[in-house]
């Protein structure tokens, strides 16, 4: 994993020790920054490591403001295509495992609630590893509610959620940290503007008559409290693992592929 002190509207960062870096250079408030974080799988093939997995989220730690203090937010996670030799019930076995993993762990860390978020699919900008089709992004649509709710469920059975709920139109507002500048950041990555991100028509009221509606969802999961255990995973600050938008900058510019292990 790989963590940088951040902030919602800021877009900089500094040392761990320290806040975030506003845009022109100026010591973001310490009750809106974070700690942005990322989380990778990798799979042993035929000698070499592949990944399989990838997840950013960001960590408000008490010193936040009580709206924000002890809160987590899954900021994006994504899949390749390519998971070898393993079907596909193993393959969902292994990410809820995963997620299931990272929800136990902040737990223990102190805490609370956990966010997730399934963007609508007009949103061109959610992915870690290549970007999607229109298409590809309204099966994401119809199914990631659902999986979350799966997990979720799961995670409610074995003790380490307490309760859950769900929202479509973001009724904890003050809770879910701000997307405007990760989807500025993410603009500039892809070297497009804010415009150029949503699909025309798409999500218009006669697109959803005749597609149904997928507006976003939100979710929020009220952790099971668990005795501290001090965090004995290092930390290793990298640009491209701490930052998403950092990280499809350099995959695009490395021409880099996910769907084949030629």
């Amino acid at each position: 994993s790989s963590s940088s002190p951040r902030n919602p509207g800021g877009g900089g960062s500094s040392s761990s020790s320290g806040g975030a870096a506003g845009a022109a250079g100026e010591q973001a408030p310490r009750d809106m920054a974070f700690l942005s974080k990322s989380v990778f799988a990798f799979q042993h093939v035929k000698g070499a490591d592949v990944v399989i997995f990838g997840m950013y989220v960001h960590e408000y730690s008490s010193e936040c403001s009580p709206s924000y203090a002890g809160r987590v937010f899954v900021e994006c996670l994504d899949s390749p295509s390519v998971w070898p030799g393993l079907s596909g019930q193993e393959r969902q076995a292994i990410l809820t495992a995963i997620l299931h993993g990272y929800m136990d762990y902040a737990g223990s860390r102190g805490y609370k609630f956990l966010h997730l978020h399934v963007p609508p699919p007009q949103d061109a900008t959610k992915y870690i590893f290549h970007d999607r089709s229109l298409s590809i992004r309204l099966r994401v649509s119809m199914h990631l509610a659902c999986w979350f709710k799966r997990i979720l469920d799961a995670a409610t059975g074995i003790g380490i959620v307490q309760t859950y709920k769900c929202s479509a139109s973001g009724e904890f507002p003050h809770a879910m940290p701000s997307c405007s500048s990760s989807e500025t950041d993410d603009a500039s990555a892809t070297s497009k503007t804010h415009r150029d991100l949503l699909v025309d028509g798409v999500g218009s009221a006669a697109w959803q008559s005749k597609h149904g509606c997928f507006n976003e969802k939100f979710f929020m999961a009220k952790l099971t409290p668990a005795p501290l255990v001090p965090d004995s995973i290092p930390l290793m600050f990298n640009s491209i693992a701490a930052d998403r938008a950092e990280c499809v900058r350099f995959i695009q510019s490395k021409g880099l592929q996910f769907d084949t292990l030629a």
